[in-house]
Order: structure tokens, then C-alpha cells, then sequence
């Protein structure tokens, strides 16, 4: 019988340890709201790396965050990157589409499950690359 209690308890550090590390997730991207202009979380490194290619991304003279679990290699001024666990990506995905806490912070996506994303516009014809990058950026 105390095995089991053991085994609770060690479950309930297990969640508190989880929501630890949310809480302490959290403060970061608050900390990160007042310091960057815009930051933009990339789901998918294959996203980010088209955003990458060609110089297609250029800072408006903003700091721009950019929050992906892939390393880019893009170099600009006012863009600073970085890389996520996938633990960080899951909950930022779930705070996203959760709460309305700021249109500073925007989720680049393929696809949504809850309604179309702008990349929607991309695959359809309706935007190019660029659009989309530019409507990103400077939608301030």
C-alpha cells in the first residue's frame, strides 16, 4: 500500500515539475512581449526555411523574435533567433490558440485546426511569399 501512495507522489512532483516549467515558459515570453516588437513562432522548420531563403525577411526597423525548434540561417539586424524544445513548442501551440494575449505574438502555420491560417493564402495563389512575410512584419 505505501508503494502506491510513493508512486502518487512521485506522479504529482512529475505535474508539478510540468507546470514548473510552463509557468517559467510563460514569464519568458512575457518578459519577451516587452522586450521584441513582434515575435513570430515558426511550427514547422520547413516553413521558416522558405521565410529563410532568398532575403525574403527583412526587419522594418523592428525587433522581431523568431521562436522555431530548427535552427535558421539567416543573419539579420533586428531579427534575433530562437530555438525551442518541442515540450516549449506544445505549449506555446495550446497558449496560442487559447487565450487572445497579444497580437504581437503570431503562430506561422500551415494549416490550423481551428480556422485558416495565412499561409492558407500562400498555397492557394492569393499571396506570394513575400506578401505573407510582409503582412507579418508590418501588421503592427
Amino acid at each position: 500500500m505505501a508503494a502506491g501512495w510513493e508512486g502518487l507522489a512521485d506522479e504529482i512532483n512529475v505535474m508539478r515539475e510540468k507546470d514548473e516549467h510552463v509557468w517559467e515558459l510563460i514569464g519568458k515570453l512575457c518578459n519577451d512581449l516587452e522586450r521584441y516588437d513582434k515575435i513570430l513562432f515558426f511550427e514547422s522548420a520547413e516553413l521558416l526555411q522558405e521565410f529563410c531563403q532568398d532575403g525574403i525577411m527583412k526587419s522594418p526597423g523592428k525587433t522581431i523574435l523568431i521562436l522555431c525548434r530548427e535552427a535558421c540561417s539567416l543573419r539579420e539586424q533586428n531579427i534575433i533567433f530562437r530555438r525551442i524544445s518541442d515540450f516549449e513548442a506544445q505549449q506555446l501551440t495550446a497558449l496560442y490558440y487559447t487565450y487572445d494575449f497579444s497580437d504581437k505574438f503570431l503562430l506561422v502555420a500551415e494549416e490550423s485546426a481551428i480556422y485558416a491560417s495565412l499561409y492558407n493564402f500562400v498555397k492557394t495563389g492569393i499571396l506570394n511569399i513575400e506578401e505573407m512575410v510582409k503582412a507579418l512584419l508590418e501588421g503592427w
